[in-house]
């Protein structure tokens, strides 16, 4: 009994859902929303960089720390600051 050629496949999710194509159909997907993530990051740069605004902290720090490793690994100009209420409105 002879095995059909495997075909290479990709998986990728797209607004919550996951589809699974193959690999020579995901090449002209990828360099679309390459593109669309390159004028966001364009866009998001000219109007001077990411700004983070906490309302309070998570328990554990490193979840607020991840945002401003995130932006550093990409080498986004950023901006994070939290604001405390020091009463109850």
């Amino acid at each position: 009994m002879a095995l059909s050629p495997t075909i290479p496949m990709v998986l990728f999710q797209n607004e919550g859902k996951i589809f699974q194509v193959p690999a020579d159909q995901w090449k002209p997907v990828f360099e679309q929303f390459a593109g669309q993530c390159k004028s966001e990051h364009d866009e998001v740069v000219a109007l001077g960089g990411l700004h983070i605004l906490g309302t309070e902290r998570h328990e554990a720090r490193r979840i607020d720390n991840s945002c401003a490793a995130a932006q550093g690994a990409r080498a986004i100009p950023a901006l994070r600051d939290f604001f405390f209420l020091s009463k109850t409105i």
